[in-house]
């Protein structure tokens, strides 16, 4: 995985540290929640705030917006693409944004 290299310390420990929350996921290191009566939930990951965006609405559109700025403009740049990625779960999820994506490429 490769995130952005940041612009300060605190924001390149910051990425370090969400790095290696993803890979802990991988791995199967991050403990799993528990519902509300204590029984696990499988495949539940609980996200820590920290790397929650808590000031803007929750789409799909503003997920979109956030991760390819600009995106109408610089859609047929190499390098703009190879340095941008929205995780998913599941195939199916990765069809249906990519559909959402190509929407906004013009022709």
């Amino acid at each position: 995985m490769r995130l952005n290299k940041g612009k300060s310390e605190v924001e390149i420990d910051k990425f370090k540290e969400f790095a290696k929350w993803v890979l802990d996921i991988g791995d199967g290191k991050v403990s799993v929640p528990y519902s509300d009566v204590s029984e696990f939930v499988e495949d539940e990951i609980l996200v820590p705030p920290e790397f929650c965006d808590l000031t803007n609405v929750n789409s799909v559109d503003n997920m979109i917006s956030s991760t390819y700025p600009s995106f109408e403009e610089n859609c047929r740049d190499p390098s703009y693409l190879s340095e941008r990625a929205i995780l998913t779960p599941t195939n199916q999820t990765v069809g249906h944004l990519n559909a959402l994506i190509l929407e906004k490429v013009f022709g």
